[in-house]
């Protein structure tokens, strides 16, 4: 009877023990599943933050070598030309919407690849029609569309690529180019998308002008709404 009862003490005894150590096991496991909860729940927190941050902040995209615009001259399917010089109120108004028209969101521009700026490519299209300096050629009549500004530079301006350096071209590579006038297609609705700018470059020690495209992306809807209102 004795060992009996010695034997369910012993029971008892490791019954317990085996008890302890599954609450102790379970209290370390929750405690685990509390700490990892913690930690992911802080990196979607950071991400969510980081995400907001980024679609608030604005970066700008135009050319830094721009120079200072002299005039506009607004196309528009349909209507008069509209010609927009320096130190006018109207000239004012459209020059402050064409520089927002060149500014994205951050994380617009970061998934779109176009967070380095631009891309400049040249080609051997004429900008100006035979035996002209004023009047565009068929071929870069028939790039713009009937939606189009011509870009007026108050001097003539070294064309760069986005790293600063001295765009040269790619049929004679030892010649860079100047510039002083730009086109670019206006868009009839309000969406940001991939933009060309058709630059006048006039390759160097010769009389040549040709076609010079900058890509980048902008919305250019408020350029069409502000010569539509």
């Amino acid at each position: 009877m004795e060992e009996n009862l010695l034997q369910q003490e012993s029971n008892e005894n490791v019954e317990n023990v085996l008890n302890s150590v599954s609450d102790a096991y379970l209290a370390k496991k929750k405690r685990s599943r509390i700490i990892s909860f913690s930690i992911i729940s802080g990196i979607i927190l950071a991400l969510a933050i980081a995400i907001i941050v980024m679609s608030c902040i604005k970066v700008d995209l135009y050319p830094k070598f721009m120079g200072k615009v002299s005039s506009y001259q607004v196309n528009i399917s349909g209507s008069t030309p509209m010609t927009l010089v320096e130190n006018t109120d109207d000239y004012d108004e459209f020059n402050n919407i064409y520089l927002e028209t060149f500014q994205t969101q951050y994380l617009t521009a970061l998934f779109t690849g176009r967070l380095g700026g631009y891309t400049l490519q040249d080609t051997q299209y004429d900008f100006y029609a035979k035996n002209s300096q004023t009047v565009i050629s068929d071929e870069l009549r028939k790039r713009l569309g009937e939606n189009y500004v011509k870009v007026s530079f108050a001097e003539d301006k070294q064309i760069l690529n986005s790293n600063g350096s001295i765009f040269k071209s790619s049929f004679n590579t030892d010649k860079s180019f100047t510039f002083n006038e730009m086109y670019f297609s206006i868009n009839t609705k309000n969406s940001q998308s991939d933009t060309t700018l058709y630059l006048g470059g006039k390759l160097e020690g010769t009389d040549a002008v040709r076609i010079i495209e900058i890509n980048l992306r902008a919305n250019t809807y408020d350029l069409y709404k502000f010569a539509t209102k």
